[in-house]
């Protein structure tokens, strides 16, 4: 652990446009100590003519932000001669890494959520927009960098914008310092590319663009170099998002459609009439989300499970909240919360049954009722009664006849080593599916107390199985097994998770029609290599293929697993290899590498004394 001016540096988090990204402790008085995040500006671009002083001057004026929408930024200075901001430390994740691991997993961003996102940016944002001098007079702050990477997620549902005032002094060194704008260029407004004075619409522009992006999936402005990004974003021509994304209301979609409006004097005149069309727009929905919504949605997505408490199910038996309950939630989020008592804004509304409550009966005609409902429930259980063992799960191989001993793929498909695939089911008379077959030497034929009863209809089963083998089977809560893995046909629908060691989870629902359940691939996520890399002319090899960079700064897709990172000297001087290994689904953040200096000439031992010298 070193020591950073008052600081004790824990571990490098990454690398920016500017300089390192460090996780550090404070220790502000004995026995009080609180995590920061450093962010250090290169020695080399203090050096730039104006750079430092717009810098300071910037980065105070964030000093002076204090919402809880916004990061807070504890200390701007100077230590050990090099400049940084010390920033608060939020626990969780940023957009961009959320975005990353739903692409992956094959899943996308619930609706709710994404607006309950958008509308806790839009607060901080506004505030900062509306942000006054102790005169009363604007100061003007825009963000210019309103990006996925910038938006935080803490893992108990708080929403916070990081980086003010850093975009507006990094934005000048993009001609300097290649690679600066990287990744940026995709959430810029059109005004933000020309280089024209940019005000607060131009952050409204930039937040439309996230808002696309978390409900379509991808990003409206692509394009194989900043070039030809920033050519597009000046067009400013992407594909509608309803074409996009067919599932996403047309309201809505018309209120992110003019948050992306090109000419600025379309959009939305401030950012607090975005976040107020954003929540009329919920409340019309009749939809309420809390930030306890938001955390369990994190929790599940790092694959630990939501919360204890989590969000009622939304389902048949579950109809959107009244008009007048909405209203009411909105009503009690506008006075202050009583002490002990949730301090949250949102909540979830009770769910209303879908039907009205039927009267009570008279006092004579109960008892009848009464009668009428117990031979009611009595003939109901006589003649739904069970007349086998309750349904079971078998973790046992595959009979040799039902499928070979490594399990085949999808019909059509012959998994690595399999000689045949399962025969298909076929319906038996009267359209009854049969019992998979067993081989003679099955264990109901070895034993006969595991036999079926005789009588009534025999259960179906289906095998599940996955390549590589072995993966966990989960229902719920509930381990089921490891595939392969035999499980009877359930009377209702039945979610299953496949999950194997460092693999990514699959999802799949048994029904009572289930037939054949194909073969599970469980591939491992990739994972992502961030680092920054000095002198910015070297030579930067990945497991002995040269890497094709755009500037100094790389963040690249990779296989999880080992890898070799190589830098040389474009002169040949010198080199520094490094073994890393990446996380599946992970990102291995290695700061900034740089080459060290050649050793200079070796000095000539001292002579030693001859013996003939007196």
């Amino acid at each position: 652990m070193s020591r950073f001016g008052r600081y004790d540096v824990l571990r490098p988090l990454g690398s920016g446009g500017m300089g390192e990204v460090l996780l550090a402790r404070q220790s502000a008085l004995p026995g009080i100590d609180r995590l920061v995040v450093i962010k250090k500006v290169l020695p080399h671009l203090a050096r730039e003519p104006g750079f430092l002083q717009r810098f300071l001057d910037e980065t105070r004026v964030a000093a002076s932000l204090s919402h809880g929408n916004i990061v807070a930024v504890y200390e701007v200075g100077e230590a050990n001669g090099e400049y940084f901001m010390a920033m608060e430390y939020v626990e969780g994740m940023d957009l961009r890494e959320v975005l990353h691991r739903l692409k992956t997993a094959g899943r996308s961003m619930p609706e709710d959520l994404a607006l309950y996102i958008l509308i806790e940016v839009a607060k901080g944002l506004a505030y900062a927009h509306e942000k006054r001098d102790a005169e009363g007079r604007l100061l003007g702050i825009v963000h210019r960098d309103v990006s996925p990477a910038n938006l935080l997620l803490s893992f108990d549902g708080q929403v916070k914008l990081t980086d003010f005032g850093v975009a507006k002094a990094a934005m000048r060194l993009a001609a300097t310092l290649p690679g600066t704008l990287q990744g940026k260029v995709y959430y810029m407004s059109p005004e933000q590319v020309s280089g024209q004075e940019c005000d607060g619409r131009s952050d409204i522009f930039s937040l439309g663009v996230v808002a696309y992006e978390m409900l379509a999936g991808c990003r409206p402005f692509e394009g194989d170099s900043d070039l030809a990004v920033m050519d597009q974003v000046r067009r400013c021509t992407p594909r509608p998002l309803r074409e996009v994304a067919p599932h996403v209301p047309s309201s809505l979609a018309a209120r992110i459609d003019r948050a992306m409006a090109r000419d600025p004097g379309n959009r939305y005149p401030t950012m607090e009439a975005f976040r107020v069309d954003l929540s009329t727009y919920l409340l019309e929905a009749h939809t309420m989300v809390s930030a306890r919504a938001l955390a369990d949605f994190l929790e599940d997505l790092r694959g630990r499970g939501p919360r204890e408490s989590q969000r009622p199910p939304a389902g048949p038996d579950r109809l959107p909240a009244s008009l007048d309950e909405v209203a009411a939630a909105l009503l009690e989020s506008r006075e202050p919360p009583r002490e002990g008592s949730d301090s949250s804004r949102t909540r979830t509304l009770p769910s209303r049954s879908p039907v009205e409550p039927p009267r009570r009966a008279s006092g004579r005609s109960w008892w009848w009722l009464a009668v009428l409902l117990g031979l009611g429930v009595a003939g109901a259980w006589w003649w739904t009664r069970p007349d086998g063992p309750d349904p079971q799960v078998e973790a046992l191989p595959p009979p040799p006849d039902v499928l070979s001993e490594t399990g085949t793929d999808a019909p059509g498909e012959v998994a690595p080593g399999d000689t045949a695939s399962p025969p298909e089911d076929t319906a038996g008379p009267g359209g009854t599916p049969p019992v998979a077959a067993a081989s003679p030497d099955s264990s109901w034929d070895r034993d006969p107390a595991m036999a079926p009863s005789a009588p009534g209809p025999r259960s179906r089963t289906v095998w599940v199985r996955s390549h590589p083998p072995g993966a966990e089977v989960r229902s719920g809560d509930q381990v089921l097994g490891r595939t392969p893995l035999a499980i009877e046909v359930p009377s209702a629908p039945m979610d299953l998770e496949i999950r194997g060691e460092g693999t990514a989870t699959h999802r799949l629902t048994l029904t009572p029609g289930t037939r054949k359940v194909p073969l599970v691939r469980l591939d491992t996520p990739p994972g992502r290599i961030q680092f920054r890399f000095f002198p910015a002319d070297s030579r930067v090899d990945l497991d002995g293929h040269p890497l094709t960079t755009q500037g100094n700064l790389v963040d690249i897709e990779v296989p999880a697993g080992p890898h070799r990172l190589r830098l040389r000297d474009p002169n040949g001087g010198r080199s520094r290899i490094l073994d890393l290994e990446v996380p599946p689904g992970g990102v291995k953040a290695l700061g900034t590498l740089e080459l060290a200096e050649p050793p200079g000439p070796a000095l000539p031992p001292p002579a030693q004394p001859s013996k003939e010298d007196p």
